[in-house]
């Protein structure tokens, strides 16, 4: 399972014509070719997308901006920076700012290899060991890696990747096209609004939403996901949460109708958030009837 995935993901990277840094001299590298204002607003959007899920750093981080600790050069982009962090539409912002240049595109993609290489591998082996499923929804497919993969992984299975922003779409499309992938299609759509026409066996949740209050955004995806699955089915989570969050995740599951089959500590480094180690649990949860 592990090589199947790996061999896929390097498949992936070969398809897209995608470099693959694995530190962060190589990422600043890629972003360095980026035009001055293209650079910048990546580096707040990233900065931003830290700062929504870390309420004490956002807090020191205004401190520091209110005490005038901050170098002149800085004051700007962490003021827009904390701005942007408790906006609700943060990601659907970046989702569009990333689809925007062609360069960026390529820059965002590689960024994301790495991830993917040490994420994917841990999840496919919980997920689909014991499991064989035939219906399968990729929640917020970006561009359709994980979604590939997964319809890869399973042959004999349909894969359904969602996404919201059109740009995504379109590049997961061409990514399917360029591997041969048949069993796998795209659909341009939001999470909160989708109505499937039908139930899937298992559902991906891979990073898609987030916000300052984790208990109520918990609450709105398993009522979501419990409507999309059908009885006995899986879904497999992974947000930014800390790992204090778990015995919420377990109460919240158990009340919305599921039952724990697995929580799995992972972790990967993200060239884009200074290749420092990002640490999470995954959970495996089934429907209950």
């Amino acid at each position: 399972m592990v090589t199947c995935v790996e061999v896929t993901l390097a498949q992936v990277r070969a398809a897209l014509g995608l470099s693959d840094p694995t530190t962060q001299s190589q990422w600043d590298q890629l972003v360095e070719r980026l035009p001055l204002p293209i650079r910048r607003r990546l580096n707040v959007y990233t900065l931003a997308l830290a700062l929504s899920t870390d309420a004490e750093e956002r807090y020191r981080v205004q401190q520091a901006l209110c005490r005038g600790d901050v170098s002149p050069d800085d004051v700007g982009l962490l003021q827009e920076a904390v701005r942007l962090a408790v906006d609700p539409a943060l990601e659907a912002q970046f989702y569009r700012f990333l689809g925007s240049d062609p360069q960026l595109v390529r820059v965002a993609l590689s960024g994301r290899m790495r991830l993917y290489r040490e994420l994917l591998p841990a999840l496919a082996e919980a997920a689909l060991h014991a499991a064989s499923p035939r219906r399968i929804l990729d929640v917020g497919s970006f561009a359709g890696i994980a979604t590939v993969t997964l319809a890869r992984l399973c042959p004999a299975a349909h894969v359904v990747g969602i996404e919201r922003e059109p740009s995504w779409v379109a590049v997961a499309i061409d990514l399917a096209k360029r591997l041969g992938t048949e069993n796998v299609r795209f659909e341009l759509a939001d999470c909160w609004t989708y109505e499937p026409r039908e139930r899937f066996d298992q559902v991906w949740w891979l990073f898609v939403a987030s916000g300052p209050e984790p208990r109520s955004l918990l609450k709105r995806i398993l009522a979501r996901v419990r409507a999309w699955l059908a009885t006995g089915g899986d879904l497999v989570l992974v947000e930014r949460w800390p790992r204090e969050f778990s015995e919420t995740v377990q109460s919240e599951a158990h009340a919305a109708g599921f039952s724990l089959v697995r929580a799995l500590p992972v972790q990967w480094h993200c060239p884009a958030e200074g290749d420092h180690l990002q640490q999470t649990t995954a959970w495996l949860l089934r429907r209950r009837a």
